[in-house]
């Protein structure tokens, strides 16, 4: 059987110092038929330069390999521009500081041939910015009180069709992802969820750096993400928990020399 291409997203920007880990792992792949998009935002050290060195090894496994590099509002107006290119059944987005296991694209693909699911998510593995494993971020399915805890943005796979109906909204700075995910299933997307870890997540990223301020603005922006969709005022005190617990404990690994 022919497997059916499959779309991953890099949006980049300025990202010299990870982005071949992050292309490595797109060849590194186990399934066969990818399109490798690398939607960069005008980035003005070598992330192009790096990106393009990579094309003859693209070319020679016979995967599409496609570079945009032009000026945008942030990380999700990049990956709204590569699905925009897209030729994929499904699209994946793994971010220009993380990278993907193995098998990462063949359990999405063969998962969706299976369940023809809307939205697709697995276990991540937790990364300091220096290179030390951490711990495995599990996934879990949605009930109860849905938080950013229950999924991970690192190995969501989406289906063409969903996109096309559905973009990122860009007036998010932060968590573009988590308020996809949140309409998706407020609509009664069908989400398939793996106890596997299948990506690997970077600390040190816009999602945990920055000060006290900086958490109380990420808080600030999950809140409104919870309220767009309906959901109590309560979630203010699991944003503000979450996102200053994250700032608080990256100041402390970037302490003990992790970061």
């Amino acid at each position: 059987m022919m497997e059916p291409l499959v779309s991953v997203i890099t949006a980049a920007y300025n990202s010299e110092k990870t982005v071949a880990e992050t292309i490595e792992s797109v060849l590194g792949q186990t399934y066969g038929s990818i399109e490798y998009i690398i939607a960069d935002g005008a980035s003005s050290d070598r992330t192009v330069e790096i990106a393009e060195s990579y094309r003859p090894e693209f070319e020679r496994r016979g995967y599409r390999y496609t570079i945009i590099s032009s000026r945008d509002s942030g990380i999700y107006a990049g990956i709204n521009k590569g699905i925009a290119m897209a030729h994929g059944i499904l699209a994946g987005c793994v971010n220009a500081d993380d990278y993907y296991e193995p098998g990462m694209v063949q359990a999405a693909a063969e998962c969706y041939l299976e369940r023809k699911y809307d939205l697709f998510y697995a276990d991540v593995r937790i990364v300091s910015g220096s290179g030390v494993r951490v711990g495995v971020k599990r996934a879990r399915r949605m009930k109860g009180m849905i938080t950013t805890r229950h999924w991970n943005h690192p190995t969501m796979f989406v289906p063409r069709r969903v996109y096309r109906r559905q973009k990122y909204d860009e007036s998010y700075r932060y968590y573009a992802d988590f308020d996809y995910m949140l309409r998706l299933y407020k609509r009664g997307g069908r989400i398939t969820v793996v106890n596997r870890p299948l990506s690997n997540f970077r600390l040190g990223g816009a999602s945990t750096r920055g000060g006290v301020k900086e958490s109380i603005r990420r808080a600030g922006e999950r809140y409104r993400v919870y309220r767009n969709s309906g959901y109590s005022r309560l979630y203010l005190a699991e944003c503000l928990f979450m996102d200053v617990g994250k700032g608080v404990a990256g100041k402390i690994m970037e302490q003990a020399g992790y970061e």
